[in-house]
């Protein structure tokens, strides 16, 4: 094999490297992107009822306030649940396993095992998997 063969063959694999972690990036990231989004409206929820609750307290009862605050707390709960059902629903397209995820943390710890698992063959062939200096 000559000298420009072999070089074209590893640009050729260090390119197709590149865009398997560019692809791993986006499939990973739309999954942590739903799993904020259902976090910030479980977290507007509450924010809400806690303002409809101690508007109420203060006033002593119902007034414009708090019926908008209950109003503002049940659409971001019905955001939450809705949410959280196309996430976890979504089958074809999200990880079995991600969506189970508890927390950020937890999301976290599952993709790096997922990663451990699937990339398994690049450790029994001693290649380098570049994302893990960071």
């Amino acid at each position: 094999m000559d000298i420009t063969h072999a070089l074209g063959d590893r640009v050729q694999w260090f390119r197709a490297e590149a865009e398997m972690y560019r692809w791993l990036e986006h499939y990973e990231r739309k999954h942590s992107e739903l799993f904020r989004v259902i976090e910030r409206f479980r977290h507007d929820k509450v924010v809400w009822r806690g303002v409809a609750d101690r508007e109420e307290a203060e006033n002593g009862g119902l007034n414009g306030a708090v019926t908008f605050g209950r109003m503002q707390a049940a659409m971001h709960k019905r955001l939450e649940h809705n949410a959280r059902v196309i996430f976890k629903s979504a089958h074809s397209s999200a990880h079995h396993e991600w969506v189970s995820a508890t927390g950020f943390d937890d999301l976290v710890i599952k993709v790096n095992n997922w990663r451990d698992v699937v990339f398994k063959w690049m450790d029994e062939m001693s290649i380098h998997r570049v994302y893990k200096d960071f």
